[in-house]
């Protein structure tokens, strides 16, 4: 008999929907407020599988090249308390980034394996234009979260 590590996959959150999500300017931190991860939705996932998508369009322009989404953490205590903001004064739980193509077309982008907060969060992004800070990226936009951990199983 061995074991081998394989992927459990939990339900996915859709943190900032299509249908609700604004343009976002250079520069700009944005709160993914259609849903967050409370500990009751599904605690105890160590990581996650974070999706980004653009709407058709993709960008107001071509991104420079370099362009880049950051994605924040705002983590919720064990009393339901989850100050302070992501802004640009407080970017203290940097998660990771996506790089962005520079191409004005739709752009479909994943990240697994994220440590994420244990007990819940909220989660914020950060678009980078990656130098002339004239692109910004189309509303209808989305960002999905779907958590994630490691489990052991024993294999014949």
């Amino acid at each position: 008999m061995a074991e081998r590590v394989v992927a459990e996959l939990g339900t996915e959150l859709v943190l900032e929907t299509a249908a609700s999500s604004a343009s976002i300017s250079d520069g700009s931190i944005v709160e993914c407020d259609s849903d967050d991860r409370q500990s009751t939705d599904n605690a105890g996932w160590e990581y996650g599988c974070f999706e980004f998508s653009t709407a058709a369009g993709g960008f107001s322009a071509a991104p420079t090249a370099g362009a880049a989404l950051h994605v924040y953490e705002q983590k919720i205590n064990s009393d339901s308390n989850d100050a302070p903001d992501v802004d640009s004064s407080y970017q203290q739980d940097y998660l990771f980034s996506f790089t962005i193509d520079p191409a004005d077309a739709q752009q479909h982008l994943r990240k697994e394996w994220v440590p994420i907060a244990v007990g819940g969060a909220k989660y914020w992004v950060e678009w980078e234009d990656g130098g002339a800070g004239t692109a910004s990226i189309d509303a209808g936009w989305e960002l999905r979260l779907i958590p994630m951990a490691r489990k052991s199983e024993t294999v014949s």
